[in-house]
């Protein structure tokens, strides 16, 4: 009896993988991609980059003006504001 409720919730759980599997290989199809959309684009972080390379203006600030946790500017900017200093794509000639 036991055996035959676990083969039932097996054979449940696999068409519950295989209908949940068809439906992202058609948003795929559809060029949908599933997930967080990124909370930060090219041109925000570039803006992010310039912003913090004033003086008096601190991450949590440029974060609250972006709409986002300091954090995750964190993630983009690994080592902070003296991480600008070294990134040779910012540099301006």
């Amino acid at each position: 009896m036991e055996n035959d409720a676990h083969m039932a919730l097996s054979a449940s759980d696999r068409r519950t993988r295989d209908h949940s599997n068809a439906g992202l290989k058609v948003a795929r199809a559809r060029s949908r991609v599933s997930g967080w959309s990124p909370a930060l684009d090219d041109e925000d972080l570039a803006a992010a980059k310039i912003t913090l390379r004033g003086p008096t203006i601190t991450v949590e600030e440029v974060a609250r003006r972006l709409k986002v946790a300091p954090s995750t500017l964190y993630r983009h900017l690994p080592g902070g504001r003296s991480a600008l200093d070294d990134d040779p794509a910012d540099s301006r000639s």
